[in-house]
């Protein structure tokens, strides 16, 4: 493998001299920051440009330090501000190895909002995420002794911040943590994280109500929690730093971190042991903290899983969620007895499995709808105690034949349109929980119940009634869904709760290239707000089935369970 040096972005910063690797090697150095490209092309540990310390025998002659031994230093070779590396890493480091570059890191200077630099201060390279932490150079220093003949000072750390671009934070529900005279959990001392986690404050944290607003829970309860819980700080800061790059196509930029990579490695680590001493400690809640941290950690550990495309790692931390649940919900505790945040992530919790359930084929047992408090009953939860109830009876006619279990409003076409109008009106009373603005705002908030509504009608005739009889019924449901789709004024902070219904109606666009073409666009744009690329199985399956005819394949449900066992699952959330 070679790099031509002209294949180079021009703009980025470059080394005023080659690395030292390069020179023994006697071949040009590309001068990349904070590492040379050519050293990684050949899976070698680029050494930098920056500070080295060369330790000898010889004794100062002047000063205060005369006859004592020092050690002697090449002159800095990387320009003021730019990146360097500041150890090397492994891809999956050692608690021991974090902590200690945590801990060498002296007082980390608080970062302030403020306006985003310009593009020309920005740079797309990133500290390589190969190599072991190391402690700070500044750590096996003695103290500076002042000397008449004494050299200036070195130029200060770089500071890392300006280089993570792109974005405005100025999401008036943000809670701005204030980092100053708190005590920090290790990630958070490095002031890059605590930009990081700023990022997730005012913009991904959005992505996740129905609506964004003064009451996101994935801001008010996920944020303090996370500044006690390490794992759940290393799971946002994770899921933060992974959403960044996949929206603005660059890495995010950290002073002692080496990336999303350690930072959900060790997340795994501290999670691992924590449900161990949950799942071996008969005395649940004995920390409810500790307890409510961990399901917060693998719900956002599921939520990052969905900012790429080709991750699997969902279903392992989806199982982990559904068994924490149930240990907190069934007899002989109930939900009755959890605290405000705990019932919170079970109520998410709920969401996920109830998602996830109807496109999964794997026989595992549902979270059922009962888990949620009834104080907490609030928007589209109804709906999905319908949709999860659904799912049931489908699974249930697959096993025992349509003699299996089946809630009572589900026998008939009748009383199941009744029983989504009756949901589809109490939704339409919690606009009033929302705090929306304007009539405008309150339209589209009506006009996304309707979509769900009629998504989730959609997929109870698909379920319960045969594809003769209810196939006039569906295309009803699919027509009225577009409809509704395009009564919205302004798809900003609500365009992610689009993706479900899209999927569900996409199923009837079987033979219908306008109907197709819709659900493509629509799929594509939510992602392309969000930055996240988890619609992208659930789209490509939308496009093999839609090449099948129903002779060979009369409905999806049968297509997503064949392709289960062959090990193809997607969630669509």
């Amino acid at each position: 493998m070679s790099l031509r040096i002209s294949s180079l972005d021009p703009s980025e910063p470059r080394a005023s001299k080659d690395c030292r690797l390069c020179n023994r090697r006697r071949i040009k150095c590309d001068r990349s920051l904070p590492t040379c490209k050519k050293c990684d092309l050949r899976s070698l540990d680029c050494p930098g440009y920056g500070l080295r310390i060369r330790w000898d025998q010889g004794v100062a002659s002047r000063g205060k330090l005369s006859g004592k031994a020092l050690p002697i230093e090449d002159s800095p070779a990387v320009k003021p501000g730019a990146p360097i590396r500041a150890r090397t890493e492994s891809s999956l480091p050692s608690q021991t190895a974090l902590e200690s570059t945590f801990q060498s890191t002296q007082s980390a200077p608080t970062w302030s909002p403020s306006p985003a630099p310009t593009a020309s201060s920005s740079s797309s390279s990133h500290p390589s995420p190969r190599a072991s932490a190391r402690i700070a150079i500044s750590s096996l220093l003695s103290p500076s002794v002042p000397d008449d003949n004494e050299q200036s000072p070195l130029p200060r750390t770089p500071d890392y911040t300006q280089y993570n671009t792109g974005f405005n934070l100025n999401n008036p529900h943000a809670l701005n943590i204030d980092f100053r005279n708190r005590p920090l959990l290790p990630p958070l001392r490095d002031p890059c994280a605590q930009q990081l986690l700023n990022y997730y404050d005012h913009i991904v944290s959005a992505t996740f109500p129905w609506i964004e607003g003064p009451e996101n829970h994935w801001r008010t309860v996920m944020i303090p929690l996370a500044l006690e819980c390490h794992s759940l700080l290393l799971a946002l800061l994770a899921m933060a730093a992974e959403a960044y790059h996949s929206k603005h196509g660059r890495e995010w930029y950290f002073q002692h971190i080496s990336g999303p990579a350690q930072l959900r490695n060790e997340c795994i680590q501290v999670l691992a042991h924590d449900l161990h001493a949950e799942m071996t400690d008969e005395q649940t809640f004995a920390n409810v903290t500790k307890s409510s941290g961990i399901l917060a950690t693998i719900l956002a550990l599921c939520n990052l899983e969905m900012i790429k495309s080709d991750s699997a790692l969902w279903r392992v931390h989806w199982s982990a969620a559904r068994t924490i649940t149930r240990r907190w919900t069934m007899p002989p505790r109930s939900p009755t007895s959890l605290d405000y945040n705990c019932r919170f992530l079970v109520v998410d919790a709920f969401f996920y499995d109830a998602f996830a359930s109807t496109t999964t084929f794997d026989g595992n047992t549902p979270i059922p709808g009962e888990v949620v408090h009834p104080d907490d009953v609030d928007i589209f939860i109804e709906y999905f105690q319908l949709i999860q109830q659904i799912t049931s009876a489908e699974r249930s006619r697959h096993e025992s034949g349509p003699g299996g279990d089946t809630a009572d409003f589900l026998r008939s076409k009748i009383s199941i349109r009744q029983e989504f109008e009756a949901v589809r009106l109490r939704n339409k009373g919690f606009d009033t929980l929302f705090q929306l603005a304007s009539a405008s705002r309150r339209h589209d908030f009506n006009a996304v119940i309707d979509m769900f509504h009629f998504a989730g009608l959609l997929y109870a005739y698909q379920v319960m009634l045969s594809p003769r009889d209810s196939e006039a019924a569906r295309q009803e449901c699919a027509e009225t869904f577009v409809e509704c789709r395009r009564q919205i004024h302004s798809v900003e902070g609500i365009q992610h709760d689009f993706v479900w219904p899209l999927f569900i109606v996409g199923t009837e666009a079987r033979g219908h290239v306008e109907l197709q073409r819709f659900i493509e666009d629509e799929l594509l744009d939510a992602m392309s707000q969000s930055g996240w690329g988890n619609c992208v199985p659930a789209l490509e399956f939308l496009r093999r089935f839609w090449q099948t005819g129903k002779d060979e394949m009369p409905n999806w449900m049968r297509m997503a369970r064949e392709e289960s066992k062959r090990g193809y699952k997607f969630l669509v959330i």
